[in-house]
């Protein structure tokens, strides 16, 4: 049976589309195409003080806890769930567990567990749940669990592009339907 590490932000979640919605109406802050090429845009343009301020007031506001789904995102998971295990690993606070679960839920997110923690090892956890697939929007995670024998499917973003790009034992995903189509390919026999 397949285990899929699934992250949430950046992954199924568009909480970058809900970041700069947030920075543009509470705080007349608009972000350039070129400063959102690094994962840590805000840092890079704020400082790494003001950058966890701007974010920490996102984390209170509805547009973090509810942010738009990326499209095929839940259609995909759903199949994934028919033919393996599908495991949260999130880097969420964990005081937004409960609401976390409830839109998941909501959305008919089919899951075996949820991890969620600022900080959280998810290396560490997929290694103990022996992971078979990682959907994850982190370049470098990502290619640490392809070196760890994990197929990893890498969202693509402004941010990770240097990793899809280098590195062929990435899997670039523009979109969820890619990934649905190579787990269907792997599982009758095919490679990557």
């Amino acid at each position: 049976m397949e285990k899929y590490a699934v992250d949430l932000d950046g992954t199924v979640f568009n909480i970058i589309e809900s970041f700069l919605l947030y920075c543009k109406i509470k705080h007349n802050i608009v972000f350039s195409h070129n400063e959102l090429c690094y994962f840590n845009f805000v840092d890079r343009k704020f400082g790494k003080n003001h950058g966890a301020k701007l974010f920490d007031g996102f984390s209170k506001d509805n547009r973090y806890i509810n942010p738009p789904v990326i499209k095929y995102a839940v259609e995909v998971l759903k199949q994934l769930s028919l033919i393996g295990d599908i495991y949260i690993i999130t880097a969420r606070p964990k005081e937004y567990r409960k609401e976390t679960i409830d839109s998941l839920i909501k959305l008919g997110i089919d899951f075996r567990d949820i991890f969620i923690k600022i900080g959280i090892n998810k290396m560490e956890i997929m290694d103990s749940l022996n992971i078979t697939a990682l959907i994850e929007d982190n370049g470098e995670l990502c290619l640490k669990a392809s070196n760890n024998g994990i197929r990893a499917y890498c969202i693509e973003a402004n941010y990770n592009k240097e990793y899809i790009n280098k590195y062929r034992n990435i899997v670039g995903i523009k979109c969820w339907l890619e990934i649905l189509n190579n787990e269907l390919k792997v599982l009758n026999g095919g490679k990557l």
